[in-house]
């Protein structure tokens, strides 16, 4: 079973410094129901994610290699 993290940024004005657990509990059936994959969302504070500045790496596969 693959499971996947996700990283969300919060809006300034929503923000309350505890990540929003409420909320991305909310997201996680959606994004099973969507995909089939288990997601961890994790809220992270506003302006803290990587901007990009070109073509960017977005997934990082950690699984074991066979």
């Amino acid at each position: 079973m693959d499971v996947m993290t996700v990283l969300a940024e919060a809006r300034p004005e929503i923000w309350d410094g505890s990540g929003l657990v409420e909320h991305t509990e909310q997201v996680t059936p959606h994004i099973k129901n969507t995909t089939g994959i288990h997601a961890r969302i994790r809220a992270v504070a506003p302006e803290t994610l990587e901007r990009s500045l070109g073509k960017a790496r977005r997934v990082f596969d950690k699984r074991p290699k066979e």
